[in-house]
């Protein structure tokens, strides 16, 4: 099995280095970028398990290219790490509406950094294995033609999976 490929993303050179070589001491492989621009074309052509994406940089900003990924087919579920100087509420809130899964202030603490990718990529392969799960189970009740329903008393509402709904359909 191969290390997590990780793309650090972040226009000055020594703290894209810095994280750089914390990432790779810490057991991932790693790919760098110095703009957003030059991110955009990675992300479409790497297999990418993660992505570290500076906030403030000339040209596209983190936001900018975090958004952008989020809109692209393949980048719906990958951990985008937000990192930035401007750790204020603003530039968090805005962090998270453009679709980052998680934000550290600089300067970035290399045990941290390790930790919480280790994290990202945990929960990321959880939430994969459980999406594969509901698939197959999806395509077995289609194929038994059956499924099964819930009923939220208090709310009043009937949720039913996709098999069941064929049967009425």
């Amino acid at each position: 099995m191969r290390d997590p490929l990780i793309l650090v993303v972040d226009d000055q050179e020594s703290q894209r280095l810095l994280t750089a070589e914390s990432l790779l001491h810490s057991g991932f492989s790693v790919l760098e970028s110095a703009c957003g621009v030059d991110a955009l074309k990675q992300f479409e052509t790497a297999a990418l398990d993660a992505i570290v994406l500076d906030v403030v940089m000339p040209g596209l900003s983190g936001f900018e290219v975090c958004s952008l990924i989020r809109d692209m087919p393949l980048g719906k579920h990958i951990p985008i790490m937000m990192i930035s100087a401007c750790d204020d509420d603003e530039a968090i809130t805005t962090a998270f509406e453009a679709g980052s899964t998680v934000f550290i202030a600089k300067p970035i603490n290399p045990l941290i950094l390790k930790q919480r990718m280790r994290y990202m990529l945990r929960s990321t392969q959880a939430v994969d294995a459980m999406r594969r799960s509901e698939m197959i189970l999806g395509h077995a009740e289609q194929m038994a033609l059956t499924g099964s329903w819930e009923w939220d008393c208090q709310d009043h509402l009937l949720n039913w999976t996709s098999g069941l709904r064929c049967l009425f359909d």
